[in-house]
C-alpha cells in the first residue's frame, strides 16, 4: 500500500510520472478513495519541488470532489492546498480559499453563503475561518446549539439566500442570527454535554442529580471548564438542581 502512495519502504519517493499514473487512474475509481488520494498529496505537496505538481493534481481531485458533492472533503482538500502556500500573506491565502470554496459550493442551495460567513472576506486568520466554516456546514434543521449568553437553542432553518439561521433559544423563539455572527460565537456541544443531556433526557439527569451528584458536577465541568463553587451554582440551580436541593 506504501508503494501503491508513491513512498517505498525505504523512504524513498517514486518518481513523479510514476506518482502522477497512479493518481489519474485512482481519480477516476467510484468510490472515489479519497483517503489514498489525500495521503498521497500530502507528502508531494509538502516537498517544494514538487509542489506544482500536486497542485495540479488537487485541482483535479477538487473538481471530482465538486461534482461528487463531497463537501467535507472538498473542504479538507482546500485546507491542505492552504497549507502549501506557506509564506504567502494570510490575506492572500484567504482569498485563495475563498476561490476554492466558493467554486466547490456553487452548486449547493444551501452553503454558497457560508464562505462569506466564515470569515474568508474578512480579516480572518484563515484557520479560524476553516473551523468556522466546519461550524456552519454543521448545522442542520434540529441541531442543538449554545450561546453564551442565550443559553441551549435548536436550529430551526437555514435561510442561505439571506444567509441567516433561525434558532430557537429559551425566551428567543425564531431567533435570527447572520451566518457570521453565528460563525463567531454559536457552539455545537457534543452528545454528552450538560446542556444537551438537560434538553434530550431530562429525566436520566434527574436521576443523576438524586442519585449521583458528584458525577453531575464532572459533567458540568467537562462542559464548561474550570469554574468556582459560586458559578457552578448559577450554573446548576435551580434549572438542573432545586434550589432547595443545592445544599444537600
Amino acid at each position: 500500500r506504501l508503494r501503491r502512495l508513491g513512498i517505498c519502504r525505504c523512504g524513498d519517493a517514486k518518481p513523479l510520472s510514476e506518482i502522477e499514473e497512479g493518481f489519474l487512474a485512482r481519480v477516476e475509481e467510484t468510490p472515489l478513495p479519497i483517503h489514498d488520494l489525500m495521503a498521497l498529496l500530502k507528502p508531494v505537496g509538502a516537498d517544494p519541488e514538487r509542489r506544482e505538481a500536486a497542485a495540479s493534481w488537487a485541482e483535479l481531485l477538487h473538481d471530482r470532489l465538486k461534482k461528487e458533492r463531497m463537501l467535507a472533503d472538498g473542504v479538507a482538500l482546500a485546507e491542505l492546498r492552504a497549507s502549501w502556500l506557506d509564506g504567502k500573506a494570510d490575506a492572500e491565502i484567504r482569498a485563495a480559499c475563498d476561490a476554492w470554496l466558493t467554486d466547490l459550493f456553487s452548486r449547493e442551495s444551501v452553503g454558497r453563503n457560508f464562505i462569506p460567513g466564515a470569515g474568508f472576506r474578512e480579516v480572518v486568520p484563515t484557520a479560524d475561518c476553516f473551523r468556522r466554516l466546519r461550524l456552519l456546514m454543521a448545522l442542520k434543521p434540529g441541531a442543538f446549539c449554545v450561546h453564551p449568553s442565550w443559553g441551549a437553542g435548536t436550529v430551526r432553518r437555514l435561510d442561505d439566500f439571506y444567509a441567516k439561521v433561525e434558532v430557537d433559544f429559551a425566551g428567543h423563539p425564531r431567533h435570527e442570527l447572520s451566518y457570521a455572527f453565528v460563525a463567531e460565537s454559536l457552539q455545537l456541544p457534543p452528545d454528552d454535554h450538560l446542556l444537551v443531556r438537560q434538553a434530550r433526557d431530562p429525566e436520566g439527569l434527574q436521576s443523576l442529580v438524586r442519585d449521583d451528584p458528584a458525577e453531575v458536577v464532572r459533567i458540568a465541568l467537562r462542559s464548561f471548564g474550570p469554574m468556582p463553587l459560586a458559578r457552578l451554582q448559577e450554573t446548576l440551580s435551580p434549572a438542573i438542581v432545586p434550589a432547595e436541593g443545592w445544599k444537600p
